[in-house]
């Protein structure tokens, strides 16, 4: 019996001296590999509307800072506070200490994670999934496969509040580009689309076209048709000419002139033909008549003195 408790004794404390070994090694392994697979240092938060959204951003540096004792847990997060959030998180800190004896707070992850959520994350995330949607349309620099992707994700972001194939449709359609638009008003079959896939897909396939009559349009730009609003004209910028004017597209712009049939010579319509004039010759009127009757009379008196 002694001899079998003289081995039971060795084999245990042969167990132990293995097992701080274990531990032993261990501890030099993980303190080798602490400085290479630490967490990076996180973002600065300032401002917002332009930084990473603060629910997010609050596990980035909890995480950072997961190994920090409680003593130096608020000056090192807070330290990533810049601008705005972190005079706010300063006055709340200071208020606490005020109210509770200028004892630090008991929990002081609680207290930061609340603290910032208080200022900064109370927000109706639903309404801005609503903007998105509202403001959801296909920017010049963007491809459709970038259009797809924003489309698919106000969808699923709003989930069952979007109801109907036919709406669904109607706002892929009419966020698309211009050309694209008028593209697809109806399926190829002259019909409305049926499905949003098949719209999807569709213009997909036609968008490496639409893209390339974009870049050519862009490429080279028609002339301008008209210059502060008004018609842009061929000839120079002198005075006035008796010279029929051109406009944008070759054709002749000038009023045409009014002649009566006995009012004016011959050689004086011939003179307007030949140089490009539009001539528009009308009856007289009883009045006008009866002037050219005068005025022939009067010219047969002259004719008729010695």
């Amino acid at each position: 019996m002694a001899a079998l408790h003289a081995s039971l004794n060795a084999a245990t404390a042969a167990v132990n001296a293995a097992n701080a070994n274990a531990q032993a090694a261990q501890a030099v392994a993980a303190a080798a590999t602490a400085s290479a697979f630490k967490p990076a240092t996180p973002p600065r938060y300032e401002n917002k509307d332009k930084d990473m959204e603060i629910r997010k951003w609050l596990p980035v540096v909890e995480d950072y800072a997961r190994t920090c004792n409680d003593v130096d847990y608020l000056r090192i997060v807070s330290s990533f506070l810049h601008g705005k959030p972190r005079s706010y998180f300063q006055s709340k800190y200071d208020a606490h200490k005020a109210a509770n004896g200028g004892n630090e707070p008991d929990d002081p992850r609680a207290f930061f994670r609340e603290t910032m959520i208080s200022g900064y994350g109370l927000f109706d995330q639903t309404q801005v999934y609503w903007d998105n949607w509202n403001n959801l349309r296909m920017l010049g620099n963007m491809d459709i496969g970038d259009y797809n992707i924003a489309f698919t994700q106000c969808l699923t972001d709003l989930g069952d509040q979007i109801q109907g194939e036919q709406v669904k449709i109607e706002k892929y359609r009419l966020g698309l580009q211009s050309d694209m638009r008028e593209m697809v008003r109806t399926s190829p079959q002259g019909t409305r689309w049926e499905t949003l896939q098949a719209l999807i897909e569709y213009c997909s396939l036609q968008w490496p076209i639409v893209a390339a009559r974009i870049a050519k349009r862009t490429k080279h730009p028609p002339a301008a048709g008209k210059v502060g609003g008004k018609r842009k004209s061929s000839g120079g910028g002198g005075g006035s000419s008796s010279r029929p004017k051109l406009g944008a597209t070759g054709k002749l712009r000038k009023k045409p002139r009014l002649f009566l049939m006995c009012s004016l010579p011959r050689r004086t319509l011939k003179r307007a033909v030949r140089r490009g004039e539009r001539v528009t010759v009308r009856k007289p009127t009883a009045l006008a008549a009866r002037l050219c009757i005068q005025k022939a009379v009067d010219w047969m008196h002259t004719k008729a003195l010695p």
